[in-house]
């Protein structure tokens, strides 16, 4: 994944939920990557505690093992793609673009919808 990315994105990584959560915490994150499969943690609670954390970071998912119900739950905890390896470095790419582009879109419906005055109709 970061050799697909780094030459467009700045990408970092980690290693363990409790570092990934003190990032998303501590920085501005657009998107995150997690694997479906991954030590001491499932994925799919990961992406719950970023939802809840950091609602507005894009999440999607990675997996070797897909299955529907998997994919169903992930959409359904806030994830906005699910990639099955092995991935392709195109299919990559846009789903983090459009990843970026639904992050952008979210952030400017809340600051246009943030400076909205409502006028009581009598």
């Amino acid at each position: 994944m970061r050799m697909i990315l780094k030459d467009t994105y700045h990408v970092t990584t980690e290693d363990n939920a409790a570092k990934v959560m003190e990032r998303i915490v501590k920085e501005d994150i657009d998107i995150v990557a997690l694997d479906i499969k991954m030590p001491n943690i499932n994925g799919l609670e990961l992406l719950q505690n970023i939802k809840k954390t950091a609602p507005d970071v894009e999440v999607f998912l990675i997996t070797g093992f897909p299955s529907v119900s998997t994919a169903v739950e992930a959409m359904q905890y806030g994830a906005y793609d699910y990639v099955m390896k092995p991935f392709d470095k195109d299919v990559v790419l846009n789903v983090v673009r459009r990843g970026l582009n639904r992050r952008s879109q979210n952030m400017l419906e809340k600051e246009v919808l943030g400076d909205l005055r409502f006028l009581k109709w009598v």
